[in-house]
């Protein structure tokens, strides 16, 4: 009998359990079949070679990075440091610690739900959550950066929620630190915040006004400052210029930002993005049990491109007056307005034009509709059913969704950005030895930093904007005398930014080099995706 009132107690906590184990077993499986893509990689040049940051800082002989881009910090760089030293690193030790960070966001949003809304609401948000494709694929494979965004974003609700429950100065003081870092991560931070601050305003109004005392305000400034100390110092003076990296304003661009948002909210973002549409030259050899099953599901599905979210978000919406005398009213008001101000912010700049970028709003979605979920399920026992079962649903076709895109890797590849070739570029390199590697395109550099362990000698890619032949010329003859140095470029057809490689050929004919193609490196599909080459002297065979 304990052991069944036990089990009955810890109920929720092992579903909450549950929830995100449902969601790490999704993740492991695209740990490793879409290739490493460039922006993923983008915080790793502040720790494994090329070097590439914007801002640092010297004690001694220590170098202290501190910002990637004008607008991209390098605290994820800070928390990757100690692993790549303990794991080398590869797509697993890139994509596992991300994956884990996103589990445990899960957790943390099982408790703040369960404090804001109750414990049917917190079990429905953090399924909704777990089972979210988007949720799945950018926290796997983390390009946005988005994983220390949600991570922070709930950590900072749970800290002023605790703060408002116990009166806990320290808790409130955290959470404002959280903020800091969470700016100095990613300057975009600053939409989802302001969406925060805009709806406790709004729903939490009284709570709000009992907490603005000047002790208070105090320690939110100075903890705030402290936590984005490194994007203050390194930003002071340059806020235009932030802006301009940034994207700037934009709002002519309202119906493709609408549709993005629909695109997120229902997972089919990410198709022709992450995933190749045009069929391959060749199957791929026999997968695993689980590459194998997830096409044969896909099929018996109708190969399914949307999930149910965006139909569960509205409902929830249309709710809200239904439910506004209800304890629901704060939390779905909070999260209505937050989700809505961040989104606006978000369409009104020249960034949000890329599920990546609407995505940094999550969990607001999933705590609408689950707080939604845990009011309409004390409605009577036949109720309570009907909302599990709605719940349910939204889930499975969020399951489905993610299924879709493991089918579509397995059977056609990953699109150009995320393509596995790197990884037979990177051993190929490994073996050959040269005395330096040279990108000639975008999105190469990134996955040889990761792909290669940190040890192939990339040197970076090649800066050939207008003009660079006056400005550069001897440095790009010395580049081409050598035989030891190497050039990878994607092969013709498929380049970022066509017409780097005749530019550079045209000169290295002026100068009597002639290019010789060392090794081509195709996909698992037969698709050539990667030129290796040299220049040698034109007389020379």
């Amino acid at each position: 009998m304990s052991d069944r009132g036990w089990l009955r107690r810890q109920a929720p906590t092992l579903a909450a359990l549950a929830s995100v184990a449902l969601f790490l077993l999704q993740g492991c499986a695209f740990l490793d079949l879409p290739g490493v893509q460039h922006d993923e990689a983008l915080f790793a040049g502040a720790i494994l070679d090329p070097r590439e940051v914007t801002a640092s800082l010297r004690f001694g002989g220590l170098t202290v990075p501190l910002m990637l881009v004008s607008y991209l910090g390098c605290l994820k760089a800070w928390l990757y440091g100690p692993v790549f030293a303990l794991w080398r690193p590869d797509v697993y030790s890139l994509r596992v610690p991300a994956l884990l960070a996103a589990g445990f966001t899960i957790w943390l949003l099982y408790r703040l739900m369960r404090r804001m809304a109750g414990t049917r609401a917190a079990l429905a948000a953090c399924f909704l959550l777990a089972t979210d494709t988007m949720s799945v694929l950018t926290s796997v494979l983390d390009w946005g950066p988005v994983v220390l965004q949600h991570l922070l974003t709930v950590l900072v609700l749970w800290l002023a929620v605790r703060f408002h429950q116990t009166g806990q100065r320290w808790r409130l003081g955290l959470a404002a630190f959280c903020c800091g870092l969470a700016l100095w991560d990613k300057a975009a931070f600053a939409w989802t915040l302001l969406g925060l601050a805009l709806g406790a305003a709004v729903a939490f109004r009284r709570e709000l006004a009992g907490a603005v005392t000047r002790r208070n305000l105090v320690a939110v400034a100075g903890c705030l400052m402290v936590g984005a100390l490194p994007f203050i110092c390194s930003t002071w003076g340059s806020a235009p210029g932030l802006i301009r990296d940034a994207g700037g304003f934009s709002p002519s661009r309202w119906k493709e930002k609408l549709a993005m948002a629909q695109g997120t909210l229902d997972g089919s973002a990410l198709f022709g993005y992450l995933t190749r549409e045009d069929p391959p030259p060749k199957a791929a050899p026999p997968g695993i049990a689980l590459d194998r099953a997830s096409v044969a599901l896909s099929d018996a599905l109708g190969n399914p491109f949307e999930h149910w979210l965006p139909w569960a978000v509205a409902a929830a919406g249309l709710l809200l007056p239904v439910l506004w005398r209800t304890p629901a009213r704060g939390p779905m008001l909070f999260t209505a307005v937050a989700a809505f101000t961040g989104w606006l912010i978000l369409a009104a700049t020249g960034r949000g034009g890329a599920g990546h970028h609407v995505v940094l709003l999550w969990p607001l979605p999933q705590m609408l509709v689950g707080t939604a979920a845990g009011q309409l399920w004390r409605f009577g026992r036949h109720g309570g059913k009907l909302v599990a079962a709605g719940v349910a649903a939204v889930c499975l076709s969020g399951l489905a969704v993610t299924n879709q895109y493991l089918a579509d890797l397995v059977r056609r590849g990953a699109a150009l950005a995320w393509t596995e070739a790197s990884v037979p570029l990177a051993r190929y390199l490994s073996r050959a030895a040269p005395g330096e590697v040279w990108a000639l395109d975008w999105g190469i550099v990134g996955p040889l930093r990761i792909e290669g362990g940190g040890r192939l000698p990339v040197r970076g890619w090649l800066d050939m904007e207008p003009g660079w032949e006056v400005r550069e010329a001897v440095g790009y003859r010395n580049l081409i005398s050598s035989p030891q140095r190497y050039l990878v470029a994607h092969v013709a057809g498929t380049e970022y930014y066509p017409g780097r490689r005749e530019a550079l050929e045209a000169f290295a004919r002026k100068q009597g080099f002639r290019p010789q193609t060392l090794q081509v490196i195709s996909d698992r599909h037969g698709r050539a995706v990667f030129e290796v080459f040299r220049y040698v002297l034109a007389g020379r065979q």
